[in-house]
């Protein structure tokens, strides 16, 4: 595919160009972008204070109509909080919207188990080898509360499931890249999906609480090295598991590709 082909078709999986829009919108838009730029270069965090709307429409040289349409695309996107009276301010769950926003698109285009599990590889692998070595006391705390849990659950599979979910969310979490922490949350519901497939088979507790213990073994013991091949191992043996449940498998030349020898 040409790079102009791929600027052509941002707009997300195959879906319709956006409507052209309106000189008003087209400024509207192009304010609310000049916004996102005030809040990054004023190191506004969520609560903070933005400056009113006629200080905006000073600042930028923009009628309040064409402002105030800029401010509601923010706040339709979940960026700002706009409360009359008191204020505009930067939301505290812009985060979270973003992320849910992510995980609805790629729940309503789907994911094959091979791209799930291709997602992980590069999120999950690296975060363990973050983990081994950045992990504060908190973090292993957390990480061991999860595999408790996890083995309080083998009897209950949702439970585990969301035990299991845990164990992976707090090791991205010891990690401390908000980015890859982020990446990997939008996955939940995808995920949960697909544990409650592969982990009905017989037999997968069993291995996936022991090399789930294997990650927080090498976790604790600082080996960033251990670590990732702790969770390689453990997402090939997941991975079978999701193609012998699955009613569409993946190829060989795919399996084979994915469940290959990480590179170190």
């Amino acid at each position: 595919m040409a790079l102009s082909d791929v600027g052509a078709n941002w707009y997300g999986f195959g879906a319709q160009q956006p409507p052209l829009m309106d000189g008003r919108n087209t400024l509207g838009l192009a304010i609310a972008r000049q916004i996102e730029d005030l809040i990054v270069e004023r190191h506004l965090s969520p609560g903070d204070r933005l400056p009113s709307e006629r200080e905006l429409t000073r600042l930028y040289g923009m009628s309040r109509t064409v402002v105030r349409d800029a401010l509601t695309m923010l706040a339709q996107r979940g960026l700002l909080r706009i409360m009359p009276g008191k204020g505009i301010f930067v939301s505290h769950t812009s985060t979270h919207v973003i992320r849910d926003s992510l995980s609805l698109l790629l729940r309503r285009e789907g994911a094959s188990p091979y791209e799930l599990m291709q997602a992980r590889q590069i999120l999950e692998e690296n975060t363990a080898w973050l983990a081994a070595r950045a992990a504060t006391p908190a973090d292993l705390e957390a990480l061991r509360a999860s595999i408790a849990a996890m083995r309080g659950g083998q009897h209950d599979l949702r439970r585990y499931v969301r035990a299991d979910v845990a164990f992976h969310e707090a090791l991205a979490q010891a990690g401390g890249n908000r980015v890859l922490l982020s990446f990997l949350l939008s996955l939940r519901d995808l995920l949960q999906e697909r544990m409650l497939g592969g982990t009905a088979v017989p037999g997968t507790i069993e291995r996936n609480l022991a090399e789930h213990e294997a990650v927080l073994a090498a976790v604790l013991a600082r080996d960033g090295a251990a670590a990732r091949q702790a969770m390689h191992e453990h997402l090939d043996h997941t991975y079978t598991e999701w193609l012998r449940v699955d009613t569409a498998p993946v190829g060989g030349d795919q399996a084979q590709e994915l469940i290959g020898t990480t590179a170190e």
